[in-house]
């Protein structure tokens, strides 16, 4: 409570339990004065002097200061200007330091989550978007590989197919005609491996080793 010449004139247990001051550092003291001249605040002034004089009352202003003997501080200022037998300001003062940054830290941690969100999604849009490649990929692979197989089934030549992955075969087919022409199954085919060079003429034998040891990269065809 502050007179016209904002003179404290009474504070309350919590004013001087917070601001670490004594009634006797207070009362009667210019507010201006208050711990060694501490509460010589600009806009305090502002809103003492020129707001509150022509309103008569200020609700919710925010005073941020730096106090040598609590440290810094937000603290939000109300004030109402009354006359009994003379202006009596009263001067209410709150504490909001921790919920201010409590608020920057929500704030902040909001940001972040925001930026994890967007980096989440293009990440997530990126996977999709390489997903659906891969899928097409296997899908126009797969699309050559039964057109290739369906060509295959239809000759009525004896084709014989060695699949080769790394320099290895890794599947060997034989279509129908194979039976007909060699006298011996794909089953059989499978099962031998050595069983195709043997049916080979003799005058032409190395000659296909070799032509399949340039085609497989090994040293031996029939593995």
């Amino acid at each position: 409570m502050l007179d016209s010449d904002l003179r404290v004139i009474k504070a309350n247990c919590s004013f001087y339990n917070f601001f670490k001051i004594t009634p006797g550092e207070t009362i009667g003291n210019f507010i201006y004065d208050l711990g060694n001249r501490q509460w010589d605040i600009p806009k305090l002034r502002t809103l003492l002097e020129d707001i509150l004089p022509k309103d008569n009352n200020f609700d919710g202003y925010e005073v941020e200061h730096e106090f040598s003997f609590i440290g810094h501080k937000i603290m939000l200022f109300n004030a109402r200007q009354i006359t009994i037998s003379s202006r009596i300001i009263l001067l209410a003062i709150e504490d909001i330091t921790e919920r201010k940054q409590a608020g920057k830290v929500v704030h902040q941690t909001h940001d972040e989550l925001q930026q994890l969100a967007v980096e989440l999604t293009k990440g997530l849009r990126q996977a999709q978007a390489d997903i659906i490649k891969n899928k097409r990929m296997e899908n126009k692979l797969w699309e050559s590989e039964e057109r290739y197989r369906r060509i295959a089934e239809e000759l009525t030549d004896y084709l014989y197919t060695v699949y080769v992955r790394d320099g290895q075969a890794v599947e060997v087919q034989h279509n129908e005609a194979c039976e007909m022409l060699t006298g011996y199954t794909a089953n059989e085919f499978a099962a031998d491996p050595d069983l195709w060079i043997r049916i080979v003429v003799a005058q032409e034998r190395d000659q296909a080793i070799e032509q399949v040891q340039k085609v497989l990269g090994r040293d031996s065809p029939s593995h």
